[in-house]
């Protein structure tokens, strides 16, 4: 009798556990580097395996926040994934500085096993203001820093040859770097101090060229000259 009893529980469970694995909400991570010497982690309570965020556990079906010091951060979380998707990887992000698209401004990696209950781990290295981590690899597409706005990053992972790479389905991760001003060389007024500073070596030079420049040019320069020196 118990036999039999066990037998059906097991041709009720397995069918709602299927179904219930298909169903499942994406995991979802936000990496958030849009403040200087720091990456805050936030993930929603659909990493049925639980979630370790820069060394805090996070239990299953649990929101959770990590305000991280610094310039890098690691994640590790386990969900839920359809059945069919067995391909166990790695991948590499590298965005680009807004200011500078030669350098290499953060760097995404990661690495996930296989299987319908894979768990991802995520580790992230930025640089701060001013700073960089170097070139983009050759073979590697530059990604343009997202400044002041999330952007999702699963096809923008590359395998060890700099080619897309797929990584295991129902998960969503977003990235946001920060809302970047660059200097800007020409087409724009000067800082008020700067502006001061370069009309006053102007003036300075003009007060020893002109002179010369009236000696050479006649009376016209010498009525520039006296204007210059006025009070």
């Amino acid at each position: 009798m118990n036999k039999i009893l066990l037998a059906i529980m097991f041709s009720i469970m397995i069918p709602v556990l299927l179904g219930s694995a298909q169903q499942a909400d994406a995991a979802f991570l936000t990496i958030d580097d849009s403040v200087d010497n720091q990456i805050t982690l936030s993930h929603d309570p659909n990493w049925e395996g639980g979630v370790n965020s820069n060394g805090t556990p996070f239990g299953p079906f649990t929101l959770g926040t990590t305000i991280n010091p610094g310039e890098t951060v690691s994640f590790s979380g386990t969900w839920i994934a359809p059945f069919g998707n067995l391909q166990a990887g790695s991948g590499t992000i590298y965005f680009t500085d807004v200011c500078n698209p030669n350098v290499v401004s953060d760097i995404v990696s990661a690495s996930w096993t296989s299987g319908s209950f894979p768990t991802i781990t995520i580790d992230v290295q930025s640089s701060p203001d001013g700073a960089n981590l170097g070139a983009v690899p050759a073979g590697f597409n530059p990604n343009p820093e997202p400044a002041g706005a999330f952007v999702f990053i699963i096809a923008l992972f590359e395998d060890n040859n700099g080619d897309p790479i797929p990584i295991p389905s129902n998960l969503d991760i977003q990235f946001a770097s920060d809302d970047e001003i660059c200097p800007v060389v020409g087409g724009e007024f000067l800082p008020i101090d700067s502006t001061a500073l370069l009309l006053a070596g102007l003036q300075s030079s003009a007060i020893w060229m002109l002179p010369v420049l009236a000696g050479v040019a006649g009376s016209a320069f010498g009525v520039l000259y006296i204007k210059s020196r006025r009070n």
